[in-house]
């Protein structure tokens, strides 16, 4: 169960990667431990709303990127259809 909710980590790394940052580097401007980092990448451990928001600052996530990682992280934001 926990490989399936946080399966979609992965995505925060290649962005970190994207951005030419380390693990110790988002840590200190994040002010969490380099361990919290690795977890939120390895899908141990899920990052908070407000974290999340801010790393993605960090990262200069453009706004449709943006939209794909959270909704890729947390799939109850995912859009539900309308009813016609």
């Amino acid at each position: 169960m926990a490989e399936e909710k946080f399966m979609n980590a992965t995505v925060l790394k290649r962005l970190r990667n994207a951005a030419k940052l380390t693990q110790e580097q988002v840590a200190e401007k994040l002010e969490v431990s380099t361990n919290t980092v690795q977890n939120w990448e390895n899908g141990r451990n899920k990052i908070g709303n407000k974290k999340l928001h801010k790393l993605l600052d960090l990262y200069e996530v453009d706004s449709e990127t943006r939209k794909r990682v959270v909704e890729e992280l947390y799939p109850f934001f995912r859009r539900k259809p309308r009813p016609t």
